[in-house]
Protein backbone atom coordinates (compact mmCIF):
# COMPACT_ATOMS: atom_id res chain seq x y z
CA UNK A 1 0.00 0.00 0.00
CA UNK A 2 2.85 2.34 0.77
CA UNK A 3 4.63 1.22 -2.39
CA UNK A 4 5.65 4.23 -4.43
CA UNK A 5 4.23 6.55 -1.75
CA UNK A 6 7.38 8.62 -1.53
CA UNK A 7 7.67 8.74 -5.30
CA UNK A 8 4.20 10.20 -5.68
CA UNK A 9 4.83 12.69 -2.88
CA UNK A 10 8.07 13.78 -4.52
CA UNK A 11 6.42 14.20 -7.91
CA UNK A 12 3.89 16.53 -6.28
CA UNK A 13 6.71 18.41 -4.54
CA UNK A 14 8.59 18.78 -7.83
CA UNK A 15 5.54 20.22 -9.52
CA UNK A 16 5.22 22.92 -6.86
CA UNK A 17 8.94 23.68 -6.74
CA UNK A 18 10.07 23.50 -10.36
CA UNK A 19 13.06 25.81 -9.96
CA UNK A 20 16.64 24.58 -9.68
CA UNK A 21 17.85 23.90 -6.13
CA UNK A 22 19.52 26.71 -4.25
CA UNK A 23 23.18 26.37 -3.33
CA UNK A 24 23.70 24.39 -0.14
CA UNK A 25 24.35 26.72 2.79
CA UNK A 26 24.97 24.15 5.55
CA UNK A 27 26.57 20.94 4.26
CA UNK A 28 26.08 19.14 7.59
CA UNK A 29 22.30 19.68 7.62
CA UNK A 30 21.24 20.21 4.01
CA UNK A 31 19.22 16.97 3.90
CA UNK A 32 17.46 17.63 7.23
CA UNK A 33 16.65 21.23 6.30
CA UNK A 34 15.32 20.54 2.79
CA UNK A 35 11.73 21.68 2.21
CA UNK A 36 10.99 18.40 0.45
CA UNK A 37 11.70 16.46 3.65
CA UNK A 38 9.16 18.58 5.54
CA UNK A 39 6.60 17.68 2.87
CA UNK A 40 7.36 13.97 3.27
CA UNK A 41 7.10 14.06 7.06
CA UNK A 42 3.82 15.97 6.90
CA UNK A 43 2.38 13.27 4.61
CA UNK A 44 3.57 10.45 6.91
CA UNK A 45 2.42 11.59 10.38
CA UNK A 46 2.83 8.11 11.90
CA UNK A 47 6.56 8.18 11.12
CA UNK A 48 9.28 10.10 12.96
CA UNK A 49 12.68 11.15 11.72
CA UNK A 50 15.01 8.45 12.94
CA UNK A 51 17.55 10.96 14.22
CA UNK A 52 14.97 12.63 16.47
CA UNK A 53 14.23 9.65 18.74
CA UNK A 54 16.22 8.09 21.60
CA UNK A 55 17.67 5.32 19.44
CA UNK A 56 17.86 5.93 15.71
CA UNK A 57 17.27 3.19 13.19
CA UNK A 58 20.45 1.55 11.97
CA UNK A 59 21.06 -0.69 9.00
CA UNK A 60 21.96 -4.31 9.69
CA UNK A 61 25.33 -4.70 7.91
CA UNK A 62 26.19 -4.85 5.16
CA UNK A 63 24.47 -1.85 3.60
CA UNK A 64 23.26 -2.84 0.14
CA UNK A 65 23.43 0.34 -1.91
CA UNK A 66 25.74 1.59 -4.64
CA UNK A 67 24.92 5.28 -5.25
CA UNK A 68 27.04 5.84 -8.37
CA UNK A 69 23.99 6.23 -10.63
CA UNK A 70 22.20 8.85 -8.52
CA UNK A 71 25.46 10.70 -7.94
CA UNK A 72 26.09 10.79 -11.67
CA UNK A 73 22.55 12.06 -12.29
CA UNK A 74 23.04 14.73 -9.60
CA UNK A 75 25.99 16.15 -11.55
CA UNK A 76 28.16 16.92 -8.54
CA UNK A 77 25.42 17.87 -6.12
CA UNK A 78 24.93 15.88 -2.91
CA UNK A 79 21.94 13.53 -2.89
CA UNK A 80 19.38 13.13 -0.08
CA UNK A 81 17.37 9.91 0.17
CA UNK A 82 14.43 9.19 2.48
CA UNK A 83 14.13 5.57 3.59
CA UNK A 84 10.83 4.67 5.27
CA UNK A 85 11.36 1.96 7.90
CA UNK A 86 8.64 0.05 9.77
CA UNK A 87 8.69 -0.62 13.50
CA UNK A 88 9.96 -4.13 12.65
CA UNK A 89 12.94 -2.81 10.66
CA UNK A 90 11.56 -3.57 7.21
CA UNK A 91 12.13 -0.91 4.56
CA UNK A 92 8.74 0.23 3.23
CA UNK A 93 9.90 2.68 0.59
CA UNK A 94 12.86 4.79 -0.51
CA UNK A 95 13.22 7.81 -2.78
CA UNK A 96 15.56 10.69 -3.58
CA UNK A 97 14.13 14.01 -2.42
CA UNK A 98 17.09 16.29 -3.21
CA UNK A 99 17.97 17.32 -5.86
CA UNK A 100 14.46 17.24 -7.24
CA UNK A 101 15.41 16.18 -10.75
CA UNK A 102 17.13 12.97 -9.58
CA UNK A 103 15.46 9.59 -8.98
CA UNK A 104 16.64 6.17 -7.92
CA UNK A 105 17.07 3.62 -10.68
CA UNK A 106 15.16 0.35 -10.35
CA UNK A 107 18.33 -1.37 -9.19
CA UNK A 108 19.19 1.33 -6.62
CA UNK A 109 15.64 1.21 -5.26
CA UNK A 110 15.77 -2.60 -5.11
CA UNK A 111 19.05 -2.38 -3.21
CA UNK A 112 17.63 0.04 -0.64
CA UNK A 113 14.44 -1.99 -0.19
CA UNK A 114 16.49 -5.14 0.44
CA UNK A 115 18.19 -3.68 3.53
CA UNK A 116 17.04 -4.55 7.02
CA UNK A 117 17.22 -2.11 9.91
CA UNK A 118 17.28 -2.27 13.66
CA UNK A 119 14.19 -0.10 14.21
CA UNK A 120 14.24 3.32 15.81
CA UNK A 121 13.13 3.32 19.43
CA UNK A 122 11.40 5.85 21.64
CA UNK A 123 10.99 5.04 25.36
CA UNK A 124 12.15 1.50 24.60
CA UNK A 125 9.42 0.90 22.02
CA UNK A 126 10.12 0.36 18.32
CA UNK A 127 8.63 3.13 16.17
CA UNK A 128 8.07 3.75 12.45
CA UNK A 129 10.77 6.05 11.15
CA UNK A 130 12.25 7.87 8.20
CA UNK A 131 15.98 7.41 7.81
CA UNK A 132 17.84 10.17 5.98
CA UNK A 133 20.68 8.98 3.78
CA UNK A 134 23.21 11.33 2.21
CA UNK A 135 25.44 10.55 -0.74
CA UNK A 136 28.05 12.82 -2.30
CA UNK A 137 31.12 12.53 -4.47
CA UNK A 138 34.47 13.95 -3.52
Amino acid sequence: MRRFLLSSLLIAASATHARDPKPISNPDRFCQDAKELAMITSQLPDYVLSEQVETSASVVPPLKFRPMGVLSAARGQPVCIAVVVSETGVVQDAAVYFPKRVALSREERRQLLSNTYLPAKQAGQAVKSIVIMKAWSN
